[in-house]
């Protein structure tokens, strides 16, 4: 009997049409870096890739947060808001204390850390304990 199980698994046919369908974000990636390599000679340089992640670190981190989110069944809307806040602060935080000294550097980091997690805490809090939507949260706390 197991033969025949085997022998049916091995004997089914590959399916192009549902491979692309589920597989289609990845394929459009490779497409997308098969033409900036094409485009120029210079994108799949050691430079150019540790440039592209520095300047993408920070939009990695914030999804890294949503994708947790998105994984349990909630949206998050406001996380725009909240990184503005973060940017805010951040700014507001390097004009008082300037990027000199050690202690300015780290307490803006901390400061700027700490109002996005506030803000995020009051959100979790809304949605778990009050039964809010998070929809309705979210877009409450992005205005």
């Amino acid at each position: 009997m197991e033969a025949k199980i085997e022998s049916a698994v091995s004997q089914e046919k590959f399916n192009w049409r549902k491979f692309v369908v589920e597989q289609n974000s990845v394929i459009i990636l490779a497409l997308l870096l098969i033409f900036a390599g094409c485009s120029s000679n210079m994108f799949f340089t050691k430079n150019n890739i540790v440039n592209i992640l520095r300047q993408q670190a920070p939009y990695m981190v914030v999804s890294l947060g949503v994708m947790m989110v998105v994984m349990t069944g909630g949206i998050d809307l406001s996380i725009s808001s909240i990184v503005a806040i973060g940017s805010i602060m951040t700014t507001v935080c390097l004009t008082f204390w300037g990027f000199n000294t050690g202690f300015g550097l780290f307490m803006t980091i901390v400061i700027s850390v700490l109002s996005g997690t506030i803000f995020g805490i009051i959100n979790g809090y809304l949605v778990a304990n009050w039964n809010i939507k998070p929809f309705i949260v979210t877009i409450a706390s992005s205005n």
